[in-house]
This record gives C-alpha cells, structure tokens and sequence, in this order.
C-alpha cells in the first residue's frame, strides 16, 4: 500500500526559550544576535564566537545583520523574522532556503540542511527614507535616474 509522506517544511522551529513582547523584527530593522550553524551530523561550521571582532573589554560583540539585506542565507532571515526580543530557537533550515543544490563547496555539501541556533538579543527598526525616482521623458535607464 502507498503511503503519503507529508511535505518537508523548509523551515522548522524550536523554542528553546520564549523571548518577550508580540514584535518581531522585519526586513530593513538591525538585529544584534547570537548564532551557531551546524550540518545535519552534529558538525558546527559557523558561529559568531568564530568572528576575529574584539572589543576593547576583549569580549566578543554580538552578530549584528540587517534582515532581508543579503548579508546571509534567505533561511536566516525567515528565522529572525520569526522570533521575539530575548528569544532562542534552534531551526532546521532545508536545502532551498540555504544554499540549495549548489552547496557552499567544501563547507557546505550541495543540497545539505542546516541546523542553526540562534538567541535575537534586539533590534532597532530601520526606517527608510522614501524617495521618488524620476525618469526623463523617454529614458527608462538608471545612468539617467534623477532623486527628488
């Protein structure tokens, strides 16, 4: 008899303990942070205790990123965006949402998961100043773009 598997979420969460407030952090805000990544079998690749950034006290600063800036894997953002002020998940980050079929050779084999622990210390919302961007009549370029 067939039997159905059900589909593989690309990102799955684990709470391992509960931050605060209802707010999560969105594309644009700068996140401060604490991360661990390691592949399916156990062996860590990446963590922020690995950065060579010192501070003056000779403790290790937090990771900071700006979500959705493309400073990290699309699965790592989506994981950010998910959490609370305080709070510290452990996720299991499939292939697609990570480096996908092309891997990270030799770090990351291609179409591998990644299991990434991570503590969202804060953040603070990035407002952006909006700007209009106007085109000369008949030119659609960026060489010819003109801020107002």
């Amino acid at each position: 008899p067939a039997v159905d598997i059900p589909p593989r979420e690309p990102l799955d969460k684990t709470v391992v303990s509960r931050g605060t407030g209802d707010s999560r952090p969105t594309d644009g805000d700068l996140c401060s942070l604490r991360f661990a990544i390691s592949l399916g079998c156990g062996r860590e690749i990446w963590s922020d205790r690995d950065r060579s950034v010192v501070a003056a006290d000779g403790t290790r600063p937090p990771f900071e990123l700006i979500v959705g800036g493309g400073s990290v894997f699309p699965g790592f953002d989506a994981a950010v965006r998910s959490m609370a002020e305080g709070e510290r998940s452990r996720f299991v980050i499939q292939s697609e949402l990570a480096y996908g079929d092309d891997g990270l050779v030799p770090r990351i084999s291609p179409g591998a998961s990644l299991h990434v622990d991570i503590e969202l210390i804060g953040w603070t919302p990035r407002e952006f100043p909006a700007r209009q961007l106007v085109f000369p009549e008949g030119v659609c370029g960026p060489a010819n773009i003109e801020r107002v």
